[in-house]
Formats: C-alpha cells, sequence, structure tokens
C-alpha cells in the first residue's frame, strides 16, 4: 500500500479524477483491472453520457475490480478505494471533499473541464487528473488548473486510445506528466507517491531537507538561462513545484536532481515551465469582467478627452485570454459612447512560449465558451483549428516580454490588471511590484487584482471601488520607494522540500524530545485499538516483526508471557480507568534469562472520546511473579483465568446467537423445500416460454434498433427545427386543424401569455397585445381557404409584421402557422432614408437656385451680344458666342440632371424629344474634341454624313457623345488614334467611336455598364470620374429605343463603342429660332420685373424692352409693390428669392388688393421641384418659370397670358 492514511481516517488520501468519453469502456476497464484495492484514493470517473440512457457503467466496472462503485449523488462524502460514476443527464464538481450534482446545463457540455477545475481548486496537490480516450479536447483546461494547483496529470498514449482527440488534446497542453496506455498508468501513479509521500501542512522532512545552498544552485541556473530571479517567488510556491519534478524523475534528493538540471537542458526547460504556468481564461471571474462594463470601462471613456488614447496595462497576460477580454469590452464601450478614442493595452509576460500564443489570437472553441455567441461572431473567425481574434482587437494589444521586478513600468495607465500574480511574490517583491503598479497610473486610474490580492501596505494610496473583486482606483500621485533590490539570488531561501513525516526543527522541541527520552523508561504509546502512535527510549530489543502483512499492533510485535500480560494489563486498564502494574514478566523465548516489569498507564486527551495508553517495559528486581501495583497476589494463572472468562461469556453469548440461527434456519427450509418443488414445476413452463420469447426477443432488438436510429434522426430534427425558430428571431405559433396551440417559440408566448402547459389548449381562449380585430376569423379564414393573410401591426412589444400561413402536412391541410417578424429596425431604416431624402432634396435644391441665377445672366448677356453683333460680321465672333451658347445650355441641362438625380437613379429620366438633324449636333459635338485632341497629340479623325434625321432628346444626345469622346481622349496615349463614324444603315442610325488606347479586360468588359463601375482602379486614379457617363450613355440609349455594345481585345488594344438609333423621315418645314425670336410679339406689353440680381434684372429687362415691351424694374419686394400700384403695369414678373419681402407674400398681398387682384403674375425661380410649383400656384402665381430663364420663354409665357 503506497500511502496511508492516519489511524481511523475516513478520507482518502489523493481524489483521482479520470474523464473518459467515446472508447472510454476498454479503457477504464484496463485501467482498473490494473488498479491495486488498496491505495487509499477515490476514483471519480466522468463521462460524456446521454441523458435519455440508463448507463450500465458500474454492472461493467464490476467485473474487473473489487473496489467499492457508487453511483454518484448530492452531498455525498467521498471514501478511500472506491469508485463514484457520474449519472446521466447531470454535471459533478467537487468542493469541501463532497460531490456536488446539479441538472445539466443547455448548449456546450464539457463535464470533465468542469470537474477538474472544482478539484483544483478544492484539492490542489491531492487531485489527480486521467484522461483516457474520447473524441474532442474536453477536459485539456481542467489539466491545466490541476497541474497549476500542484495536482498530477496523467494521459492515455494516443497510439493505444480508441479514439485519440482527448488525449492528443491533453499532450498538446505540455500539461502531462505521464503518457502511457492505461494498463501502465496505475503502476505510474503508484510509483510516484510511493517515492515521495504526499506533503503534510507545513512539514518538512529532515532527511531530505534542502540546504540553502540547493535552492541557491537552482535559482543560479535558471537565472543563467532565462534573466528570471526566482528568488522572489514565495519558498512555498518554489518548492512544491521543484518538488513536483523530483517526484516525476525519480531523484533521491535535490543534489541529485541539481545534476540532473546541468545536465539535461529539457528537464530545465520542464522546470522552468512548470514554475511559470498560469490559469487564465476569457472572462475569468465573470461577475469581475461584469463590473468592468458595467460601470468601470465607461467611466474610464467618459473621463478621457477626444482622440486621447486609452492606456491599460495587463500584467502577467500568460496566454492573453484575460488581456483579450480587456480588449473586447473596451471596444464595445468605446462604440456604446460614440465617441472617437483609441485604446492600447499592454500584455506582458516573462514567459514567451505563452507570449507567442497570445500574439498568434487562436484559440480552439473550447476556451470561448464565456465569450458568448454574439460576442464571438463579431470579434473572431473560424478558422481550422479555432477562432481566430479580430484585426480590431489584435490591433489594441501590444504583446511583450516584461519583468514586472526588474523592468520599468508603462506609465499614463487608465487601468493596469494583474490578477493572482502577486500572491507568488514574497511580501518585500509585493510591495514593490505594487509602488511600480502606483506610479504607472494616472490620477483616477483603476487598478484589478485577483480574489486573494490586495494593495498591502499601499492601502491608504488607493480607494476602493469593490472589495470583493479587488477593484481599487488611485487617489492621488505621490513619490513612493519601491523599497526592493533587483536581485534575490544571494538572499537566505528557507528549505523549500518536505515529507509525510511530522516533525518540528526548533531547538525547543528537540528539548522536549530529550527528557521525555530521560525521564521515562522504555515505552510506548497506544491509542484505543493498541495501535502504536509515538514510542520513547529503545524499546526495539524486546519487539519482533511478525511475518506477512506488516501490523502496528503492539500486541503483534511480543510473545509468550509478555504478550500475555500486557494484553491482561491493557484489558483492566481499559476497564478501569486506572493504571495497571505488572512485574517479574518473563520475557519470553528469545530473552529466557530476562525479567520485565509491565506498567499501562490511561492517558486521557479532552478532545478524543477514547484514551490513549502508555506502556512501559523495563528489567524487574523481583522474582518472576505477578503482582498488581495494589500488592494484590497475582499470578499467571490468575491473569489467565480472567482471560479465559471474559472469552467464556463470549463464547456462551455466540452459541446462543448461533442455535437461534440454526432454528430459523430449519423452518425456512421445510417452506423453502415446498417452495423449491413448485418452481421446479413452473421452471419447465418457463423454460418453453423463455424459447419462444428468445427468438421473440431477437425480433423486437432488430425492430428496436431501427427504431432507436430514428428516434435519433427526429431528435436531430426536432432540434434543429428548435434552433431555426429561436435563432431566426421570428415569433412562430403553430396551431392545429381545431385552432388549439400545438407549438410555439418562447417569443411568441410573451405576445400570447403562453405556458408550455397551454399545448392543445384552443388559442381563441387567449388574450394578446397585438393591435388587430377578428383574429379568430382570420385564423378560420386561413385555414378554411387556404389564403395566407398578411398586415403589419402594433403590439406593447412595436410594430410587427403578421403572416398568417396555412400548415400543410402529407394529407393536406392541418393547421395554422402564425409568425410575427419585429419590424422596428425596418421602420427606423425607412423613417431615416426619409429623412435623408428630403435633406437631399433641400440641398439640391439650394444648390439649383445658386447656381441657376449665375446663368441666367451669362444666357442673357450672350443673347444681348449676339443682337448688338453688326451684320458685317464675319463669323469670328459669332462662332465663338454660339459655341458659348451651346455650353451655356448644356451646363442648364447637367443642373436638370443634377436636380433629377433620383429619377435618375430609377430609370426616370424624361426626355424632351424632337425631330432633329444627327449629323448637325455631332458636326457641332466634334468640333471642340479636336482642340482636346490636337493638345494631347492625338490623331482625331471624323467621318459624318450630309444629314441624318432622329425623334430624340438633342440634349441628352449630346450627353451620350460627349461622354464616349471624352473616354476615348482619355484613355489614348500621346500620338494614339481616334475615329469618331456617323453612317446610316438601313432605318437605324449608327454612331461607331473606335480608339486604340487602354483597352478593356473582360472581366470589366462584362461589367463596364454598370453604376460606379470604372476601368481604371489604380490608386492613382489619374485619369478621374465617377464611373456614372457609361451607365448614364447606357440608359439614354435604350430610352431612346437604341442598343449600345462596346469590343476590345484587351488591355492595351483599344476600344470600340457602337450605339445604333432609329431613323425618321426629314421634316417638312422647319421653324428657326430666329423666326420664334423675331416674330411679332402678342398679349401684354407693359411689365414690371422685380429682380434682387442686377446683372439678370438688366439684362432681361434690356432684352424685353428690344422686343418692344415696356418694362419698369424694382430690385426688392417692397421697392415693387410700390412700382406696381403706381405703374398700373398688364403683367408683373417677380423673383421668389426676393430681400425683404418675398415674391410668396408679394404675390399674396398683390391678390388680396382689390386693385391689383386679377393682375397676371409669373414667378420666376432657381427652385424647379415639384414641390416648389406646387408652392407657386397656392401663392396665386399664373406662370413658374425656372432659371436660367431665356427671354423667349418669357415672350412664351406672356403669349399665353395673352391669350387666356
Amino acid at each position: 500500500m503506497p500511502e496511508e492514511t492516519e489511524a481511523g481516517s475516513p478520507f482518502p488520501v489523493r481524489i483521482v479524477g479520470v474523464g473518459a468519453s467515446a472508447g472510454g469502456l476498454e479503457a477504464l476497464e484496463q485501467l482498473f483491472r490494473a488498479m491495486p484495492e488498496d491505495t487509499g484514493m477515490a476514483f471519480v470517473v466522468v463521462q460524456h453520457l446521454s441523458p435519455d440512457f440508463k448507463s450500465q457503467m458500474d454492472e461493467l466496472l464490476s467485473r474487473w475490480t473489487k473496489l467499492e462503485i457508487h453511483i454518484a449523488e448530492h452531498e455525498m462524502p467521498l471514501e478511500p478505494d472506491a469508485i463514484y460514476l457520474m449519472p446521466p443527464n447531470a454535471e459533478l464538481i467537487i468542493a469541501d471533499g463532497r460531490l456536488l450534482l446539479k441538472e445539466r446545463s443547455e448548449g456546450l457540455a464539457l463535464p470533465i473541464d468542469q470537474f477538474l477545475r472544482s478539484a483544483a481548486r478544492d484539492l490542489g496537490e491531492r487531485a489527480v487528473a486521467i484522461i483516457l480516450s474520447g473524441t474532442g479536447s474536453d477536459g485539456s483546461r481542467g489539466i491545466r488548473e490541476v497541474h497549476t494547483a500542484g495536482g498530477l496529470v496523467m494521459v492515455q498514449s494516443e497510439e493505444s486510445a480508441k479514439f485519440n482527440g482527448m488525449p492528443k488534446s491533453a499532450i498538446e497542453t505540455g500539461m502531462a506528466d505521464y503518457v502511457g496506455a492505461p494498463r501502465d498508468l496505475p503502476e505510474m501513479l503508484l510509483r510516484h507517491f510511493d517515492k515521495h509521500r504526499p506533503l503534510a501542512e507545513g512539514a518538512t522532512d529532515p532527511a531530505e531537507a534542502v540546504k540553502l545552498g540547493g535552492m541557491r544552485a537552482v535559482f543560479a541556473l535558471l537565472h543563467e538561462r532565462y534573466n528570471i530571479d526566482f528568488s522572489a517567488y514565495k519558498p512555498g510556491t518554489i518548492g512544491r513545484r521543484t518538488e513536483r519534478r523530483l517526484m516525476i524523475n525519480q531523484s533521491e534528493n535535490l543534489s541529485e536532481y541539481i545534476e540532473r538540471l546541468r545536465s539535461d537542458r529539457s528537464e530545465l526547460d520542464a522546470l522552468y515551465q512548470d514554475l511559470l504556468i498560469g490559469v487564465t481564461g476569457f472572462f475569468r471571474d465573470a461577475e469581475a469582467f461584469d463590473l468592468l462594463e458595467r460601470e468601470i470601462l465607461p467611466q474610464l471613456v467618459s473621463e478621457a478627452n477626444s482622440g486621447r488614447e486609452l492606456r491599460m496595462w495587463a500584467a502577467g497576460c500568460a496566454t492573453g485570454e484575460e488581456a483579450y477580454s480587456l480588449a473586447l469590452l473596451t471596444a464595445e464601450a468605446i462604440e456604446r459612447s460614440g465617441r472617437t478614442l483609441t485604446a492600447k493595452i499592454f500584455a506582458t509576460d516573462v514567459h514567451r512560449s505563452s507570449l507567442d500564443y497570445a500574439s498568434a489570437g487562436i484559440y480552439p472553441e473550447a476556451e470561448l465558451t464565456e465569450v458568448g455567441q454574439g460576442r464571438l461572431e463579431r470579434f473572431f473567425s473560424r478558422e481550422e483549428h479555432g477562432y481566430r481574434v479580430s484585426a480590431e482587437l489584435r490591433r489594441m494589444i501590444v504583446f511583450t516580454p516584461h519583468n514586472v521586478i526588474r523592468d520599468a513600468p508603462f506609465t499614463k495607465l487608465d487601468l493596469v490588471s494583474c490578477r493572482n500574480l502577486l500572491i507568488y511574490f514574497q511580501p518585500t517583491v509585493q510591495r514593490k511590484v505594487m509602488s511600480l503598479f502606483h506610479f504607472g497610473l494616472r490620477t483616477g486610474g483603476v487598478l484589478f487584482l485577483g480574489p486573494s490580492e490586495t494593495p498591502g501596505d499601499l492601502g491608504d494610496e488607493f480607494e476602493p471601488i469593490d472589495q470583493h473583486w479587488k477593484m481599487f482606483r488611485k487617489r492621488r500621485d505621490v513619490r513612493l520607494l519601491p523599497g526592493l533590490r533587483g536581485s534575490h539570488i544571494a538572499a537566505p531561501i528557507a528549505p523549500v522540500l518536505s515529507s509525510r513525516t511530522p516533525s518540528n526543527d526548533s531547538p525547543l522541541f528537540e528539548v522536549f524530545s530529550g527528557l521525555l527520552d530521560m525521564s521515562l523508561p522504555p515505552s510506548v504509546l497506544l491509542d484505543a485499538h493498541h495501535q502504536v502512535v509515538h514510542s520513547f527510549g529503545d524499546i526495539t530489543p524486546l519487539l519482533r516483526l511478525p511475518r506477512g502483512r506488516p501490523s502496528l499492533s503492539l500486541l503483534d510485535m511480543l510473545e509468550g508471557e509478555l504478550k500475555l500480560a500486557t494484553a491482561g494489563a491493557l484489558h483492566r486498564a481499559a476497564r478501569s480507568r486506572a493504571p495497571v502494574s505488572f512485574t517479574g514478566v518473563n520475557a519470553g523465548t528469545s530473552f529466557s534469562d530476562r525479567v520485565l516489569d509491565i506498567r499501562v498507564t490511561p492517558v486521557e486527551v479532552t478532545r478524543m472520546a477514547e484514551p490513549f495508553f502508555l506502556v512501559s517495559i523495563g528489567d524487574s528486581s523481583e522474582p518472576p511473579a505477578l503482582t498488581r501495583i495494589e500488592d494484590e497476589a497475582l499470578d499467571l494463572d490468575a491473569v489467565s483465568r480472567d482471560r479465559l472468562e471474559a472469552l467464556e461469556h463470549e463464547l456462551q453469548r455466540t452459541k446462543e446467537n448461533l442455535q437461534a440461527t440454526i432454528e430459523e434456519l430449519e423452518a425456512s427450509n421445510e417452506e423453502l423445500q415446498a417452495t423449491n418443488e413448485e418452481l421446479l414445476a413452473s421452471n419447465e413452463e418457463l423454460q418453453s416460454t423463455n424459447e419462444e420469447l428468445h427468438s421473440v426477443n431477437e425480433e423486437l432488438y432488430t425492430v428496436n434498433a431501427e427504431f432507436q436510429h430514428k428516434i435519433g434522426q427526429l431528435t436531430e430534427l426536432t432540434d434543429d427545427m428548435n434552433n431555426l425558430l429561436v435563432s431566426t428571431e421570428v415569433h412562430t405559433l403553430f396551431l392545429d386543424n381545431l385552432l388549439c396551440i400545438r407549438k410555439f417559440t418562447p417569443a411568441m408566448a410573451e405576445v400570447f401569455n403562453l405556458r408550455d402547459g397551454d399545448i392543445g389548449r384552443p388559442i381563441e381562449g387567449f388574450a394578446h397585445n397585438i393591435s388587430i380585430e377578428n383574429l379568430g376569423d382570420i385564423l378560420t379564414r386561413t385555414r378554411d381557404s387556404g389564403q395566407r393573410y398578411e398586415a403589419e401591426v402594433e403590439s406593447r412589444l412595436g410594430p410587427f409584421l403578421l403572416r398568417v400561413l396555412p400548415y400543410r402536412g402529407r394529407r393536406g391541410a392541418g393547421g395554422v402557422v402564425v409568425t410575427l417578424i419585429d419590424i422596428t429596425k425596418l421602420r427606423e431604416a425607412e423613417q431615416a432614408l426619409r429623412q435623408q431624402i428630403q435633406l437631399r432634396d433641400r440641398f439640391l435644391a439650394m444648390l439649383s437656385h445658386e447656381l441657376r441665377n449665375p446663368l441666367a445672366a451669362v444666357n442673357n448677356a450672350l443673347t444681348l451680344v449676339d443682337r448688338r453683333l453688326p451684320e458685317s460680321d464675319d463669323g469670328q465672333l459669332r462662332r465663338p458666342l454660339a459655341l458659348i451658347a451651346r455650353q451655356s445650355r448644356h451646363m442648364q441641362r447637367l443642373l436638370d440632371d443634377l436636380l433629377d438625380v433620383s429619377r435618375v437613379t430609377q430609370g426616370k429620366i424624361h426626355l424632351r424629344k424632337q425631330v432633329f438633324d444627327l449629323c448637325a449636333l455631332a458636326r457641332d459635338a466634334t468640333e471642340q474634341f479636336r482642340v482636346q485632341a490636337r493638345e494631347r497629340e492625338q490623331n482625331f479623325s471624323v467621318e459624318l454624313c450630309e444629314q441624318l434625321w432622329i425623334n430624340g432628346d438633342n440634349a441628352r444626345i449630346l450627353q451620350i457623345l460627349d461622354n464616349l469622346l471624352t473616354n476615348a481622349v482619355k484613355y489614348t496615349q500621346r500620338g494614339g488614334n481616334i475615329r469618331f463614324q456617323l453612317t446610316a444603315e438601313g432605318d437605324q442610325a449608327k454612331i461607331i467611336v473606335r480608339d486604340d488606347g487602354a483597352g478593356i479586360d473582360t472581366q470589366t468588359r462584362a461589367q463596364i455598364f454598370d453604376m460606379f463601375m470604372q476601368a481604371d482602379t489604380t490608386l492613382d486614379r489619374s485619369q478621374g470620374g465617377l464611373g456614372v457617363g457609361l451607365t448614364l450613355v447606357h440608359n439614354l440609349v435604350e430610352l431612346h429605343g437604341g442598343h449600345i455594345e462596346v469590343h476590345s481585345e484587351g488591355l492595351g488594344q483599344g476600344s470600340e463603342f457602337v450605339v445604333t438609333l432609329p431613323r425618321v423621315p426629314a421634316p417638312n418645314s422647319l421653324l428657326t429660332e430666329a423666326a420664334i425670336t423675331n416674330a411679332p410679339h402678342l398679349g401684354p406689353t407693359k411689365l414690371a420685373l422685380v429682380e434682387d440680381r442686377p446683372e439678370i434684372r438688366e439684362t432681361l429687362a434690356e432684352l424685353l424692352r428690344d422686343d418692344g415691351y415696356q418694362v419698369f424694374t424694382a430690385s426688392n419686394g417692397q421697392a415693387g409693390l410700390e412700382l406696381i400700384r403706381k405703374e398700373r403695369p398688364d403683367v408683373a414678373v417677380l423673383d421668389i428669392g426676393l430681400p425683404g419681402i418675398d415674391g410668396y407674400e408679394l404675390a399674396r398681398r398683390l391678390r388680396d388688393d382689390p386693385a391689383t387682384r386679377k393682375l397676371p403674375l409669373i414667378a420666376m425661380t432657381g427652385y424647379g421641384r415639384g414641390d416648389d410649383r406646387e408652392s407657386v400656384r397656392a401663392a396665386g402665381f399664373d406662370e413658374h418659370l425656372v432659371k436660367p430663364v431665356d427671354v423667349n420663354e418669357v415672350i412664351a409665357a406672356l403669349r399665353r397670358l395673352g391669350q387666356s
């Protein structure tokens, strides 16, 4: 037996957690088949069990082991040499040495990890973890904590496992102390604890005590290789972890292990890994992180100035989970605040391999259970070996090696997180590190420590935020002295190793032991069961070791009269609770010439229910005769008689019990004889029945297997449907053909106030909170007609889209399905879109107004110049003026397109068609591009027919030509060739624009007419443009009933665009613009023009006077009102945007005045939307002209007013 508990102790010396899953039955049989039955340990088996089937594991294991097997129960205490099996549909943990059960939670179940974590916390070094065959990675997390707590980790080898997922994951953690086949693990386990007994609390083995120089040598080796001073750590921590390595390597003493460290670099690495292993995880201590999320981080974000960087330090970050948790919460806090802030988190550790792991940012799914599905989807991306942290979080964190004891701290910090690191340091080192944290924090910065850590002597410098989760805020800036040197290699180190034997190294204890040896004769202290507890003096010559199994019973170590006398004295002392003494006792056959005295003294202990006994044995000065201490004459026969009388009484009681039992058995035997005869007859009948049942059972087994498979499929399908209904967040209610409830989602339960017990009840009996009448009629109509119903409804939960659909089964209609879809976000989006459209339209209207006024002045000035040119001009002035006029009109049409942008994007461009000569338009359009081509040294050739008539919008056709020629010039290199050709082919007009420039690749050619598609996608964007020109060309061509194609052999091969448009016959007569302009005017001749812009007012007035009109002008609303009342004009032309009294108000005043109520009014404005036209009509205007206003438009409006 490798371990022994104290006499009578019911507690196991070790608790072994055994994790197994798929293929685990065979591994468990091998493990317990080789496990002795007297290890003193308790074994807790945790498996992945289906909650729907009864486990037979206890029956199966009982065939291979004599250990007691129990199904775990709530608050069941653990006993040594026993196996405890986790029941199905439960989760198992250990606390205070007792097993605790709770119902199995939904979601990802990791029962092995859960139990091992609790064992590490509750048992510490007494915990042992064994991972056997199974799929997945359950257990890998738990063994980290067991290893960190000082426990032992054993793993089944991959080659011996039926399913190697769990063993492989456990081995890859680097935490496994032993790896082997299940049949070999018991020998490794017993050998490990047999050679080095477990540590008692605070105990030290003098034979194995570590000398001061020995630990200094270990520290020096570690410092030389890793430049880390482990002498700053608490001796107990270093001692326990160093002792683990001694036990694993089976080293006899520390000196031998130091030699191993010097010669075996891998063992030095293993010791280093053991000393620095850290327990961490995402959102470890969830309540603490909830406090950070709710209160701490929002306050830090709100206090930060705009543009400032939040600075945080995660000291001792290990593999980075806690640093990423902090970054995740910080990112969410900044996002919720709506502020523009950046955050930088310095995540530091001395363990470089842990930093490499953290920097990679890839974690297995099992480690992300605390993150939550929403955060997992946002901040992580799925990869082959796990989940990768998003770039957003990774950019926030700087992982760097840093020694908090030796290196300078980071400064200007808003938060320092250092959890469960300080507890491993010596007090002086803790003070130094705490002073460095205080120095690095800004005033008001937050310090976040582990549950067992405090600011210590610096407590007055920090204001507590939450004492339970150890959060503190820095009170003030004050200079603190670290008070600790940088190196500890030469510091005195207390012994760190100990063994199982209780001892005390103090000199006073040695004095007490010496005094007892001097004062007492050779003596033995026994417990109530005569087991040796302690010995005084040299009594070993009188004792002998019995054969076979060793025993601590004193009577087993004595022989002859000495044994008999001692037994009699113990019996009398126990009965009388008084000392008993015998003298002249023969020592026995081995000491025939030696006579002894025996004295047995009861020792009462207040806190013990049973006494101890001090047995003193010494040489006798009397002849060999026995006497009591009271001087009664007793011989050996008297002692024997006492003993015999006691035995005879016990034997008599036994005989009486036996006789009563025999009589009962005889009566029972007669009854059983008769019953046996009946059973024999029944057995024959059952035998034949059993044969029939056996054949039926085989059939049922086959059918049952099929049913089990189908049930499994149906269960999976049901789970899929439930997950689908829940994940879609659609409120769903299923009703049968009688409109009774069949099924509903949790969200729908809130609408109809449903509970699980309501299934099967008619829906009409339930009140709902949606705003709809006659819901029952709608359900009935849908069921009967099979027609779906859909409507938007309101409820106290918000707006919903209600859908009622017929339920279609294999037999036809079988009920109704009711769904509610939350449209709150859709409503909000629609409202936001409407607001954006209003803002856009308002902006375009204002832009239109501001651009149209200058255009109006330019157009009027051009008309004046054209009228003032002498008849003798040879075209040198008229041609440029005509070009300016065309471009001005083009700008005006483009401005119209800008105002009509919403209709352009929806394909609702309005064409102003007329019959015109396309050749003449093309001739004018190509003229301006000749200059551009000449400037770029390009060869530009044009081939046009004489006349070619089409019915279209000449401005839009000009737009098509401009876009195609602009692209050709833009994407053709210097010296290149551009050709424009316009020909007639049957009833079609064909426009060809060809160049030998940049060309178009195949992929771009297929998308060239898409919105915002551009051939030039380089970063310099040297050619410019918005990528809408060819899209507009394509739409305009199709609106004219035409077709456009593009051809290109590839990049660098040039391109060709071909446009075909339908032709029309030439018109019979044409009315020229000059004819219109010079036609005699009709209608009113006396005009009032009210316009605040002098360039428009003066030029338009002069043009109208040239045409024979009498024009009076005013520059503002008040002056215009007075002018109209004074001059009594035939018509008033009013600008809308007048200073003081605007055009609307002026029109209303004129309409309110009886003298001017019937005066015709013409509105002239830069606002041209439909709403603007309605506002003009409502104010009382008769005509609405949009700037820039051509004089001919004014004349046309005057004619219409005259005719009306």
